[in-house]
């Protein structure tokens, strides 16, 4: 899925069918991340990530940051250079 030029456009349609009440977005960071990322588990994986990403934030959170993503999938995108995504 990393070939995906509308992953992006993927990610803020699953936010919408997630939280449907609420107007959602990722950070540049996070945008990083998940493009930066080989999504072996293609839609299923991403959908699981933004869900927990979502469950993660509190209710006047409407931006979901590195900080949201679960552990796993941070370690995954985790490289030498974490810190310039991060930034």
């Amino acid at each position: 899925m990393r070939e995906r030029a509308d992953l992006l456009i993927l990610v803020a349609r699953m936010l919408k069918t997630l939280a449907p009440s609420r107007r959602l977005a990722v950070s540049p960071a996070v945008s990083r991340a998940l493009l930066g990322h080989r999504w072996p588990g293609n839609r299923r994986q991403l959908h699981s990530v933004l869900q927990t990403a979502v469950a993660m934030l509190n209710d006047e959170q409407d931006t979901i940051e590195l900080e949201h993503l679960p552990e796993d999938c941070l370690e995954v995108v985790a490289h030498p250079d974490l810190r310039l995504i991060a930034e």
